[in-house]
């Protein structure tokens, strides 16, 4: 019998101008020559490696690809070398095997993987025809270009995709002005949408409209945004996979789909997985195998991938598993195995020792489960989701239904036990009208709103009884018809009315409640002259302040006051006046607060330009005496009107609590700096202090002061403060925190502020430094190159790392890696992150991490970036409960600089989509290596 003789053929790339260089080399056999053309050397027949998964519990989808081992030691040494400097990665190759007195049979195609020469032998790894299903499936992004390519904040997403029937797939709102949401890539039609859920509720019946394809996926977007939302439900475009809702969702927007059409739809994980091999290689399938598995596997279902890190291999598996089907290359080409336990139909013989690795107990049965929830809801939704009318009692009626007999059981005699109610007690109706309610029953009650009085009706014995009377007015405090004090009675004392202009606390100490008389008031270094319809007239002739002085008025203090007057001048001009009290303690101390600052006021000698002032105020604790006062600046020989001064309790029913109340925030200061401390971050730093009283920015009136205090040493090395906050009057940049360059690190300080004379509580400013984490492994971190050696590789961490904002801060830096001519840098980094936002609101925040690698000649901090940036996937936050899911993100990139010594860096910021927020790693890694 002949021995088996092994062929290899093979076409590299010359480094020199990348053409292809043909390469036969031979092995094994013995007795006849080996073809023309091919060089022997190859020291045995091919070793093949592959697997089927199987954990125990989980059935394996697809096996462990075929991959084979070649050596070549050929005896012309001249001839290795030149063979080991070819390139030959992703080289075609293809291994036959047969007797050397005939043809020799292709066990396998594919691409060389890895090429290396060692102790004299060129050494090749070939992977199969699945290499190309390795790779990440998807690959299209938003450009972030506005309408169906998404907002500018969806630049470089990527582009999920859906096959078949997925289930509660989450929408994304790509056009929020006009209320659309995107469930996947625009630009691949879908089957349609089965359902849409606003926080679990689905749309009303028939409140689903299907808006048809328009010729373009730009035309048929812009038809969407036009269409009319049905009152309840919206509009669906599945040709652009979006949907217009009605409204403004009140939590997220999720969808049942039907996927992608493609070349016509298919629901079965067999053609589902022919669609995703298709997407991403050119490998075929056995004949007839993908109509056979489908038969065997007919259930519906349905695969969505929205992450550029997983592979089509994966996704095959995944799907296959599901439907307890596996994949394997046979002969070229894609076939199916069906997992099922029945009789063994193959005996495997071997020479070889067999070891048994691990042994598993017996499986009685295995759940599938091919109908994935896309968006699992947190427990706190799903409770609020459901409805009296979803729960029904042990007998079946639905708990409305219950609801409504127990109000129809008047007589509760037959009904045994303690605690029951009394007869008509769930049936006493309230009605507010007119007109005596239809129908009415025993225990309703009716407000008669007819004539001047309110009437209170009982029924009773089948006809109406009156009970009492009262105004038919509603309160004016609640907006309510006055209550029923006593139903029994018909005496109308005690019936609860409120006056009209009545004031919410009782008055106390000798206090005015009217606008004080205009006589009572002053003029310092002026005169009141009482004319133009009673107006107290201020005669300013001097440049000096001019006080225009009210009325001494005893008070008690801590109690809310309000003021009101009206300028107007005798001629037209520009006024600008104080509005400030006096108030003396029960000693005789007196004080001043200032209630304003300086506002210029254009006013002039018409009654259409009065201009009210009015402003609500608290009167110091220990106060037993205030009075107010006007205080004029500025030009000679100019006069104003003031009437209807009013300083006295605050108006009737005033709510003054948002009117005094001082609200002062301050953001943290965030630096980046490379991995020795230096900020990369451009100094100085500026940050903007918010101040605001009412509602109302204070932030750099004449009556806010600033002071820092207890400042870090790291933030005042040596004495110098570094951190500094602007406190001038006048000042533009008032309230603006300021850190320049010379700070050593992280640090604090408290900001003490001070509004119209009342302190606020100290504020702690916090300075965060974050510096890059330094490279490990062969010269990373700012070594390498030293001593002569040559650095090819660095590795890093990315747990822990954090990003608060959409500027880009370093969060990895190796340095002095050496690149040769021909050689690649090739970066990866993979993490995990969570989301923490205090921004308002009940709904989920949303942020992204988006990275991108630089290189840079080693010290010249002059970055080039390695390709455009990558954008994670969402990871989601809840501030009312803290509910949350991670996102992800996946930055492999490569870059190809002339040789020389090289600084590489990975950058990341924060998506966006909120602006309030910190996105934190607690998972990832970091790796560059140097490679041809």
């Amino acid at each position: 019998m002949a021995a088996s003789v092994v062929l290899v053929d093979a076409t590299p790339r010359s480094p020199a101008d990348g053409a292809a260089v043909t390469v036969k080399l031979a092995g094994a056999g013995g007795q006849l020559p080996y073809p023309a053309g091919y060089r022997a050397g190859l020291d045995a027949l091919p070793r093949s490696v592959a697997a089927l998964d199987f954990d125990g519990e989980q059935l394996g989808g697809g096996g462990t690809a075929q991959a084979l081992a070649l050596q070549w030691a050929g005896s012309d040494a001249a001839l290795l070398t030149s063979l080991g400097a070819l390139y030959w990665g992703d080289a075609p190759v293809t291994v036959k095997v047969g007797p050397e007195d005939a043809a020799a049979a292709t066990i396998a195609t594919g691409l060389i993987q890895e090429a290396s020469v060692e102790a004299g032998k060129l050494r090749l790894l070939l992977a199969d025809a699945t290499a190309d299903l390795k790779r990440p499936l998807l690959v299209d992004r938003y450009a972030g270009t506005g309408g169906a390519e998404g907002p500018a904040e969806w630049a470089g997403l990527i582009k999920s995709r859906s096959w078949g029937r997925c289930f509660n797939v989450p929408g994304q709102p790509i056009d929020k002005a006009n209320n659309v949401w995107c469930f996947g890539d625009p630009t691949r039609p879908w089957q349609g949408f089965a359902s849409v859920r606003d926080l679990g509720v689905p749309a009303a019946a028939g409140a689903l409209t299907t808006v048809a394809w328009a010729g373009s996926v730009a035309s048929t977007f812009a038809a969407l945004q036009a269409a009319a939302a049905t009152s309840g439900g919206g509009a669906c475009a599945p040709s652009i996979a979006c949907v217009k809702w009605w409204t403004a969702p009140a939590g997220d927007l999720h969808a049942d789909v039907r996927g992608e059409i493609g070349a016509g739809y298919v629901e079965t994980a067999p053609e589902i997985a022919a669609r995703i091999v298709a997407a991403r290689s050119a490998l075929g399938f056995a004949a007839g195998a993908v109509a056979a598995a489908a038969a065997a596997r007919p259930a519906p279902c349905g695969v969505r991938i929205d992450s550029d890190a997983t592979t089509a291999a994966e996704v095959v598996s995944d799907l296959l598993a599901g439907v307890s089907l596996s994949w394997l290359v046979q002969d070229g080409a894609i076939d199916f195995r069906r997992w099922e336990w029945l009789a063994s139909t193959r005996v495997g013989r071997t020479a070889a020792p067999v070891t048994r690795r691990k042994l598993w107990a017996p499986i009685a049965s295995r759940k599938l489960g091919y109908h994935k929830n896309q968006a699992p809801m947190a427990r706190g939704d799903l409770a609020a989701l459901v409805f009296a009318a979803d729960v029904v009692l042990a007998d079946g009626t639905a708990i409305p239904a219950a609801i409504a007999l127990a109000g129809l059981t008047a007589d509760w005699a037959g009904v045994s036990g303690t605690g029951k109610p009394a007869d008509n007690a769930t049936r006493n109706r309230v009605t507010y009208s007119t007109s005596a309610p239809a129908s009415p029953a025993d225990g309703d009650i009716w407000v008669d709103l007819n004539g001047a009085y309110a009437v209170f009706k009982l029924r009773n014995g089948g006809a109406w009884q009156t009970g009492a009377t009262a105004l038919a007015t509603y309160n004016q405090l609640t907006g309510k018809p006055i209550a029923l004090a006593d139903i029994n009675t018909t005496e109308s004392a005690k019936l609860a009315g409120i006056a009209d202009a009545a004031t919410r606390n009782a008055q106390t100490g000798n206090e005015v409640s009217a606008p004080s008389d205009p006589s009572t008031w002053t003029l310092a270094n002026g005169a009141i002259v009482a004319t133009v319809g009673g107006r107290a007239r201020a005669q300013l002739y001097t440049p000096n302040a001019q006080v225009f002085w009210g009325p001494p008025i005893d008070c008690n203090g801590g109690k809310d006051r309000f003021l009101r007057y009206v300028l107007k001048a005798d001629s037209a001009g520009s006024e600008d006046c104080n509005t400030s009290y006096l108030w003396w303690d029960a000693a005789g101390a007196v004080a001043a607060v200032n209630l304003s600052d300086r506002t210029s006021r254009t006013l002039s000698d018409t009654a259409a330009a009065d201009t009210v002032v009015e402003a609500q105020f608290t009167l110091p604790a220990g106060a037993v005496r205030y009075r107010p006062y006007l205080e004029r600046h500025a030009a000679t020989g100019w006069s104003f009107y003031a009437d209807q001064p009013y300083f006295g309790p605050a108006q009737p029913g005033a709510d003054v609590t948002a009117q005094k109340q001082v609200v002062v925030s301050v953001p943290d200061i965030e630096i980046a700096a490379d991995s020795a401390g230096s900020p990369t971050t451009p100094l100085p730093k500026i940050v903007q202090v918010s101040v605001a009283q009412g509602g109302v920015s204070v932030v750099a009136a004449n009556g806010t002061t600033y002071l820092l205090s207890n400042v870090s040493d790291n933030l005042m090395p040596g004495g110098v403060a570094k951190l500094t906050v602007d406190n001038a009057i006048g000042s533009s940049t008032k309230g603006q925190l300021s850190l320049a360059a010379g700070f050593t690190g992280s640090g604090t300080a408290d900001l003490a502020v001070v509004v119209a004379g009342a302190a606020q509580p100290l504020i702690r400013v916090n300075v965060i430094q974050t510096n890059a984490r330094a490279a490990t492994g062969g010269g990373g971190g700012g070594g390498g190159g030293g001593g002569g050696s040559v650095s090819k590789s660095a590795d890093g961490d990315l747990t822990s790392q954090s990003v608060s904002s959409a500027t880009y801060v370093q969060a990895f830096l190796a340095t002095g890696l050496t690149v040769a001519t021909g050689e690649t840098i090739r970066a990866s980094a993979v993490g995990s992150y969570e989301f923490s936002s205090g921004a308002p609101g009940s709904g989920y925040k949303l942020s992204t991490v988006t990275a991108v690698w630089q290189y840079s000649p080693a010290g010249a901090n002059s970055w080039t970036s390695f390709g455009s940036a990558v954008t994670g996937s969402s990871a989601r936050y809840r501030p009312t409960d803290g509910d949350s899911s991670p996102g992800a993100v996946s930055c492999s990139q490569t870059a190809a600089p002339t040789a020389g010594l090289y600084d590489v860096q990975l950058m990341i910021a924060r998506g966006a989509t909120y602006p309030v927020g910190t996105v934190f790693f607690d998972d990832g890694t970091i790796s560059v290596r140097i490679t041809t």
